[in-house]
């Protein structure tokens, strides 16, 4: 277990993640341990921290492919997340954690569901962020937006990329609470 605390810590700093690390036969193997084995250097209990975002709730997919590609864009101290091969976070583990984030308890607040899904990419203010894409404007389109999203599965697009959100993920009422929480930004 010390060896992968170092692994990990030295992983959150660099471009690149260990390879080939042997696997510990005892590792475990459901999603919140080994999310903070693997991810609470970072993102703390997954609401982020000054070395990583909030990531509770992801779109599958897409945090999939952040994992594997790593992301360094987002001006977090330690330089961003080094990409986490299959041989460093076997697919059966990645599934495990993203299943354990996707089932957070969702905040019950316009503000806190904008915290939640939508400031990482359009900043506090609805108006800047990393896709500097003023959504404050598009307000009376947030279902629209939501429920297609843009750019498919063209993950690597990450300044024109959005997620899509089915009603299950974000339902109509939350859709309704960030729209009333982003027409006061």
């Amino acid at each position: 277990m010390r060896i992968l605390a170092i692994v990990l810590l030295v992983a959150c700093g660099t471009d690149k993640a260990p390879t080939g690390q042997p696997l510990d036969p005892d590792r475990p193997t459901d999603g919140a341990t080994l999310f903070e084995l693997e991810c609470g250097g970072c993102h703390g209990d997954g609401s982020g921290t000054e070395f990583g975002p909030t990531i509770l709730n992801p779109v599958a997919g897409f945090a999939g492919f952040v994992v594997r590609h790593g992301r360094n864009e987002m001006g977090f101290a330690g330089g961003g997340m080094a990409a986490f091969d299959a041989n460093t976070l076997p697919d059966p583990e990645l599934d495990a954690i993203i299943g354990y984030l996707r089932e957070a308890p969702k905040p019950t607040t316009g503000e806190g569901l904008y915290t939640r899904f939508c400031v990482n990419c359009h900043g506090a203010n609805g108006k800047s962020g990393r896709v500097r894409k003023d959504i404050v404007g598009e307000v009376g389109d947030i279902v629209e937006k939501v429920r297609q999203g843009h750019g498919g599965t063209n993950y690597g697009a990450r300044t024109s990329y959005m997620p899509r959100w089915t009603a299950t993920e974000i339902t109509d009422a939350e859709l309704g609470l960030l729209r009333t929480y982003i027409s006061t930004l």
